[in-house]
């Protein structure tokens, strides 16, 4: 016959088998998880799931102006060309092909 002590322990063993193995597969829950949010953050088009951080400030272009340094180098970098070209002949009275040697 068993005692009252041999009984305990093995009820304290059969619950402490059942939350190692509870314990276990949320581990593995919890694995499958991070590999999902690593595959979401950093793999391709990533970008789509990055939320926006309120404490960084938008920077709006629309309606800037030009510093006085950024007109006088786009006015230093333009030029003018001119040039000449012959225009193209529509049916060209010859034929175009050369004659062979």
């Amino acid at each position: 016959m068993e005692t009252v002590q041999q009984k305990a322990l093995v009820k304290e063993n059969e619950s402490l088998k059942k939350e190692v193995e509870r314990l276990l597969s949320l581990n593995e829950k919890l694995k499958d998880e991070l590999l999902y949010l690593r595959r979401t953050l950093f793999g391709r088009s990533s970008e789509r799931f990055i939320t926006q951080d309120p404490n960084q400030l938008p920077i709006a272009f629309e309606g800037m102006e030009q510093l006085p340094e950024e007109k006088q180098v786009e006015e230093a970098q333009k030029e003018t060309i001119t040039y000449e070209r012959k225009k193209k002949v529509e049916h060209p009275a010859q034929a175009v092909r050369q004659a062979l040697p």
